[in-house]
């Protein structure tokens, strides 16, 4: 079964926010989300992945995808 994610396009200071991953050896960018919990709305399930992966409070103006 397919796990659904969100994932939120952060501007703070007039930047984009990005996460920096290393992954063996690969490292790259990605945008703060993550997986929907059970009883979570997308979302629900931005605004917390992007306080927990960031320390930013945000809230969802528009959805794009």
């Amino acid at each position: 079964m397919k796990r659904i994610r969100s994932l939120g396009i952060v501007i703070f200071d007039n930047k984009i926010v990005l996460i920096h991953r290393k992954v063996n050896g690969n490292e790259y960018f990605v945008f703060p989300g993550g997986g929907v919990e059970p009883g979570e709305t997308n979302e629900e399930c931005v605004i917390r992945e992007v306080r927990e992966e960031t320390s930013i409070e945000v809230k969802v103006e528009k959805l794009l995808y």
